[in-house]
């Protein structure tokens, strides 16, 4: 009788199982490893990056690169002053684009800094 009592007490410590049903979609997975690994900013970024450099073509995404996003404030390094001023005077274009990509009001703003 005893033996039962300890078995009982064991089964009682595991974590439930999940049933057999409808299996989890990947989508579901993601979103919990990515909320784990740093949430749903560090999406939004990295789609912001990609958005960028879809937005710029290809002479600008050879010498820039998106930095970071502060809220609604795109940083991009730029190689020279003159890709800076380029890019200040394409700003409007490129966050119309990125609009179309991303959605209004995501990016209101890109700044550049020069360095390497």
């Amino acid at each position: 009788m005893r033996g039962r009592a300890i078995l009982g007490a064991v089964n009682r410590s595991r974590p439930a199982r999940r049933r057999a049903g409808e299996p989890e979609s990947a989508a579901s997975l993601i979103d919990a490893v990515v909320s784990r690994l740093g949430g749903q900013a560090r999406v939004l970024e990295h789609r912001v990056f990609d958005a960028y450099n879809a937005a710029v073509g290809a002479l600008l995404r050879q010498r820039t690169s998106p930095e970071r996003l502060r809220g609604r404030m795109l940083f991009v390094r730029v190689g020279s002053s003159a890709i800076a001023h380029q890019l200040t005077l394409l700003k409007g274009e490129v966050l119309v684009r990125m609009a179309a990509t991303l959605g209004p009001g995501v990016v209101s703003d890109l700044r550049t800094r020069v360095g390497p």
